[in-house]
């Protein structure tokens, strides 16, 4: 029996951080971090952003659970930084990496809004 997953996306009218569970938006967050997740595009919700030119949502990271802020985090705890992770479905059909490559797991990333914009941060 698998356990519910949480499903993060940017909230492109609140400019926030969406978390649903259980197909239920639970809360709005800013800066907080996912632990082991998986980075998902539908590649039908894709597909009808490229034809309608018109932005809807269709990619998630899926987390097994996700923690506010710094003070949750298990202790002693340091972040491997492995870089930014983004997703622009006018430029390819996954999330990637600062190089280029394809993005399909990490084991923790933080989520922040910097400047108003979604900036995700994968680590180990």
């Amino acid at each position: 029996m698998s356990r519910a997953k949480y499903f993060v996306y940017f909230n492109l009218h609140k400019n926030v951080f969406s978390v649903k569970y259980k197909g239920k938006v639970i809360t709005h967050l800013s800066n907080f971090y996912g632990k082991n997740c998986e980075f998902r595009v539908s590649a039908k919700g894709r597909e009808r952003v490229l034809k309608e030119k018109k932005k809807n949502v269709h990619a998630y990271v899926v987390c097994d659970e996700f923690n506010e802020g710094d003070v949750n985090l298990p202790r002693p705890f340091s972040l491997d930084i492995q870089g930014k992770v983004r997703y622009n479905p006018y430029t390819g059909p996954t999330f990637v990496d600062e190089s280029g490559n394809t993005v399909e797991k990490a084991d923790w990333v933080r989520f922040d809004l910097i400047n108003g914009k979604p900036c995700l941060t994968m680590a180990k």
